[in-house]
C-alpha cells in the first residue's frame, strides 16, 4: 500500500468504523484508530476522531476526551492536519516505511 493519508483512508471508506479497517498501524508499531462522518467527532473535512492510541502522542493531547486514560479514550474532532502530523512522523521514525491497516 502507498503511504497511508487521513484523505485517502476517508475516502477508502474505512474512516466509517463498520467495516474493521479503522485502526492505522505505523512502522513503529504506533497505532490509533480513524474515522468521520455522521454520528462521530469528525467530519472527514476538516477533523477526524482519533481512537485508542497504542501510546500517548502529545500532539493528540489537546483533542483528548479523557486525560486520565489516554490510550482508552478518544481524542475529539482533531484538525485532519494534525492527525496526519501523527501517522507521518511515527513513520518517519522507521525510515520513512509506508503505513498500512
Amino acid at each position: 500500500m502507498s503511504a497511508t493519508t487521513i484523505i485517502g483512508h476517508i475516502a477508502a471508506g474505512h474512516a466509517k468504523g463498520a467495516d474493521g479497517k479503522s485502526k492505522i498501524k505505523c512502522a513503529d508499531g504506533f497505532s490509533m484508530s480513524v474515522i468521520a462522518g455522521p454520528g462521530v467527532y469528525g467530519d472527514g473535512v476538516d477533523a477526524v476522531e482519533v481512537g485508542y492510541p497504542s501510546e500517548v502522542d502529545e500532539s493528540l493531547m489537546p483533542y483528548c476526551e479523557d486525560p486520565t486514560r489516554p490510550t482508552k479514550t478518544v481524542y475529539v474532532y482533531v484538525p485532519i492536519i494534525i492527525a496526519q502530523a501523527v501517522i507521518d512522523r511515527h513513520n518517519a521514525q522507521q525510515g520513512g516505511t509506508n503505513a498500512s491497516r
